[in-house]
């Protein structure tokens, strides 16, 4: 049986949309994001497909549905950037109309049986195609193969929250080995009160 993994009475299917939850929470104390919202509504992709036979009505195929882990509005304007532009212009989401619609996952890899992995990319472009409306894919961690990283994750192009930075339950503070090379926000905004 799964453990549930539950956080401001919201409950997360992984621990990577809990650890982009705090990137959330942190974003928008200091206003790089506006509001957000967890799995906050459903699109239809295919309606159900129906058959009358016989003056009998048969169920050919269920609908086929699709719903976003995060909605986040953009934040700040800071001289006419948006201030998550200015301070992380690698950070790789696509806002449309101020909103940035979020899927995140796991490391899935080749060896990954989430069936999320062969279906997303199908419902991502379908989604597109239907309503124009794009999912943003969210790798929070870096995807290493080998002990080589393949892909970069989120919080390397952004910033760790700190939640997810610090190992728990030690004598000194330890960084976390995933996280260890992620910058923290406070030390981003300490470089860019400097400036």
């Amino acid at each position: 049986m799964k453990k549930k993994i539950i956080f401001d009475k919201i409950e997360f299917d992984s621990v990577e949309e809990l650890e982009f939850y705090h990137w959330t929470l942190e974003a928008q104390q200091v206003g790089l994001i506006g509001k957000c919202a967890y799995k906050p509504n459903i699109f239809t992709l295919c309606e159900s497909q129906c058959v009358v036979e016989d003056f009998v009505t048969r169920k050919l195929t269920r609908p086929i549905t699709y719903q976003p882990d995060f909605v986040i509005s953009i934040g700040k304007k800071v001289k006419d950037i948006y201030l998550i532009d200015k301070l992380f212009p690698e950070h790789g989401l696509y806002f449309q109309d101020g909103l940035a619609y979020i899927d995140v996952k796991g490391l899935g890899g080749r060896f990954s049986h989430r069936a999320s992995d062969a279906t997303f990319p199908i419902k991502q472009a379908w989604l597109y195609q239907i309503s124009k409306v794009f999912i943003n894919k969210v790798l929070a961690r870096n995807m290493t193969v080998k002990k080589k990283v393949t892909k970069i994750g989120f919080f390397q192009r952004t910033f760790v929250p700190e939640a997810c930075a610090w190992m728990k339950k030690r004598r000194q503070p330890t960084r976390t080995k995933c996280f260890a090379d992620c910058r923290l926000l406070s030390a981003v905004y300490a470089s860019e009160v400097k400036e």
